[in-house]
């Protein structure tokens, strides 16, 4: 599944992830598993995640959560902008 990250906290690890399905968002915990980032000659390293960041990952279902696995960066900040435009609300009609 491809996923957008809207929260991160790097030191600890963990990220909050919109998912394409539009269903619930995924939750990841790095401190189990790494993030594989390719490099230009297919190369993978180890990366923090940051919000904006594209990824394609699996997610295991249940009944408490989504949580996202086999992460891969697949673009760096390339929806930074997703969370602003997600939390404006039009005030005006109230």
């Amino acid at each position: 599944m491809f996923g957008v990250v809207l929260w991160s906290d790097p030191e600890r690890c963990k990220a909050v992830i919109w998912c394409e399905d539009h269903r619930d968002l995924a939750y990841f915990d790095g401190a189990k598993e790494g993030v594989m980032d390719h490099g230009p000659n297919e190369e993978t390293a180890s990366v923090a995640l940051g919000v904006g960041d594209m990824l394609l990952f699996d997610v295991c279902v249940t009944e408490q959560r989504r949580t996202a696995y086999n992460l891969q960066r697949v673009a760096v900040a390339a929806a930074e902008d997703l969370v602003n435009k997600c939390s404006l609300r039009d005030t005006s009609c109230a």
